[in-house]
């Protein structure tokens, strides 16, 4: 994708024994967030958005997504939820909202059942994350991507715990999913080359690369 990126950056402890903490400057950040679409709409007024989160950032930017303005919605023309650690049933409580937001955007989940970070995000809250493919993964009129078939290291580090967090960042580690979150920008996950296949479940259409 020919453009400019722009970061937002919120105060995340990065420590796994904050991971509490963390949840609760997330729902502070958001209006914080919202200012920065903003800033960046005025200063670029023809300007298209393509936003891509990862991990608890995605709690961050489907809240912001859902407050900001109509105009700024107008927009966004793609986001991607990457290894998504948004608690499932909030996501289905307000995603037809999204949905009705953002119809004219290409709205994409990528979501793993290698992931073991979020497995212990869903012990830990004792409920279902979005980016985890046997509790979550399910949003209608998302474009769902399983990306479990990249995890190339994942057998041989599953056990250590060292190395659970590369199982978590596969989205910027994998060619394959980078290639995709790319294409993603202007094409539905049917259109992609970078999609290997699909099914059909009773979930709906899930694409794996």
């Amino acid at each position: 994708l020919n453009s400019m990126i722009a970061c937002y950056s919120w105060p995340s402890h990065g420590k796994t024994r904050k991971y509490s903490e963390d949840g609760q400057n997330i729902k502070k950040s958001v209006r914080h967030f919202v200012h920065f679409l903003e800033a960046l709409a005025n200063q670029y007024p023809d300007a298209q958005f393509h936003i891509v989160s990862h991990s608890m950032g995605t709690r961050l930017t489907f809240a912001g997504l859902l407050a900001c303005s109509t105009d700024i919605a107008k927009r966004v023309k793609s986001f991607v939820m990457t290894a998504s650690d948004l608690n499932q049933d909030h996501f289905d409580s307000r995603r037809d909202e999204l949905v009705r937001k953002y119809k004219h955007a290409v709205c994409t989940i990528n979501h793993s059942d290698e992931d073991w970070a979020l497995y212990g995000s869903m012990i830990r809250n004792a409920d279902s994350r979005v980016g985890h493919y046997v509790q979550g993964a399910w949003a209608k009129d998302f474009d769902l991507v399983d990306c479990s078939g990249t995890h190339t290291h994942y057998r041989s580090w599953r056990l250590t715990g060292s190395r659970i967090s590369h199982t978590h960042s596969y989205h910027a580690q994998q060619p394959v999913v980078l290639k995709d979150m790319d294409l993603g920008t202007t094409k539905k996950a049917g259109q992609r080359v970078s999609i290997a296949g699909h099914s059909l479940t009773r979930r709906g259409t899930q694409y794996r690369l």
